[in-house]
């Protein structure tokens, strides 16, 4: 039986950032011992927290799946201790893993970002107008154009079931 590596640690003082948006650093996903951290993206001028986590919850796992510059900031709000893994250790993982569950793993990674972009716009004083109108030119849409759009983005996601299932 193979003997399991101890994962590292690290800490982080009151108000230290661990890592920017933008940045290419270090793939690092942190899972919070102790403390909590400050999610954050700036739009404009202005700083839109995402969210305030704590104890046993995790970030930083976007840089682990996507090559891409991270996509928020997080910083230290108290004094904080991490385990910390790095991008190795999940691949070893994630390589044990069925095409599927890696498929989703990704695909959420997507759905966080996006989801992460409406609610930046929402902070910036997206207009209730221009949400309105948009949510009335789905209603809008013909039963037949929404059958192709739901299409599209079926094929947007989908995976080949050859990936899925074991032959």
């Amino acid at each position: 039986m193979a003997q399991q590596q101890a994962l590292p640690t690290r800490t982080a003082a009151p108000g230290e950032t661990l890592f920017s948006e933008g940045a290419m650093g270090n793939p690092l996903m942190y899972v919070i011992k102790e403390g909590s951290v400050e999610i954050s993206i700036t739009r404009g001028e202005r700083k839109v927290v995402l969210s305030t986590l704590g104890r046993g919850q995790f970030f930083g796992e976007m840089a682990l799946l996507s090559t891409e510059p991270r996509s928020a900031t997080a910083k230290a709000l108290t004094y904080c201790e991490f385990q910390v893994i790095e991008a190795e250790a999940l691949e070893r993982l994630i390589d044990k893993s069925s095409p599927i569950v890696r498929y989703m793993l990704r695909t959420l990674i997507s759905m966080v970002k996006k989801k992460d972009e409406l609610v930046a716009r929402h902070a910036m004083g997206f207009s209730i107008i221009v949400a309105y109108a948009q949510l009335l030119e789905l209603a809008a849409v013909p039963e037949a154009s929404s059958g192709k759009m739901r299409r599209e983005r079926e094929a947007e996601v989908a995976l080949p079931i050859d990936d899925v299932v074991d032959a």
